[in-house]
């Protein structure tokens, strides 16, 4: 079974307890493909919304998925690579065996070409050895890393632009119950909000032109539609617009070139030189 989940938290040095969890699932799916799920357990003095956490789990992967996409050319080269010299040692000495021959050259690559250093990357190395060592025994999993990386043409395909690799609508909204549902409500918010907006409106210059165009401020409309109302009216009708837009666009392409170059210019302020 492939070591596919990982969890981390901080706990009190006395008592052990800690006021959250967080785990991440990875299952693999095929050659080079996994689906990744994630879960949160805390203490809150109330709940927080699972979309709040879908909007924070998004932002932080987009930046780990495009790095994926841009490693896979090369770690499929690589893989390709060590299944060539499995073969090469085998066709050399029949006794040799698929298995042990497989995990030893994928081993020796991955030490070779990757720096896995911090705790954190244990999962990712866990993972790996899974893979090496199951290598004969994924059905077309040694055909398909041939094909993929017989050639060079493997590392030279242009890349999908950004907003294909990092498509939130089809890589999650599509799947998500939960946030096709904030996504309807903000829509709603948006039409109801701007319908309030166009009802006043025309309502003031009614009463103004059209009914009421004398000065007797008395009257029910006139306070209703007085200056303060609606300006308390269209200011909140307007952030409600303004909110919603924001939290809808977190579910459809959002990181781009842009946003990227912000990232690594604020990460001398996380992870400063010494």
């Amino acid at each position: 079974v492939a070591p596919n989940t990982a969890y981390y938290s901080r706990r009190d040095k006395e008592t052990g307890e800690t006021t959250f969890i967080n785990s991440f699932h990875v299952t693999p799916t095929g050659t080079g493909r996994s689906r990744f799920h994630s879960a949160s357990y805390y203490k809150a003095p109330f709940p927080i919304p699972r979309w709040i956490a879908t909007i924070g789990l998004m932002n932080f992967l987009d930046q780990d998925t495009y790095l994926l996409a841009t490693q896979q050319p090369n770690l499929l080269k690589y893989e390709a690579e060590a299944v060539r010299m499995m073969m090469k040692a085998q066709e050399e000495d029949n006794n040799t065996n698929n298995a042990d021959a497989a995990q030893r050259y994928n081993t020796q690559m991955r030490r070779t070409n990757f720096n896995l250093a911090t705790p954190s990357e244990k999962f990712a190395a866990r993972l790996s050895a899974f893979w090496d060592a199951t290598l004969c025994g994924v059905p077309n999993r040694m055909s398909t890393l041939l094909s993929w990386g017989a050639s060079s043409s493997v590392g030279q395909a242009a890349l999908p632009p950004r907003s294909v690799i990092l498509d939130r609508e089809e890589q999650h909204l599509k799947h998500c119950p939960d946030s096709q549902g904030v996504v309807k409500n903000c829509d709603r918010i948006r039409r109801y909000s701007k319908v309030i907006l166009w009802a006043t409106a025309i309502a003031k210059f009614w009463s103004r032109v059209v009914v009421l165009p004398s000065k007797d401020t008395s009257s029910v409309i006139h306070r209703l539609l007085g200056p303060k109302a609606l300006a308390v009216t269209w200011s909140l009708a307007a952030l409600a617009i303004l909110f919603a837009r924001k939290i809808r666009r977190e579910f459809f392409f959002k990181y781009t070139e842009d946003l990227h170059d912000k990232d690594l210019d604020n990460i001398p302020k996380v992870w400063r030189d010494v």
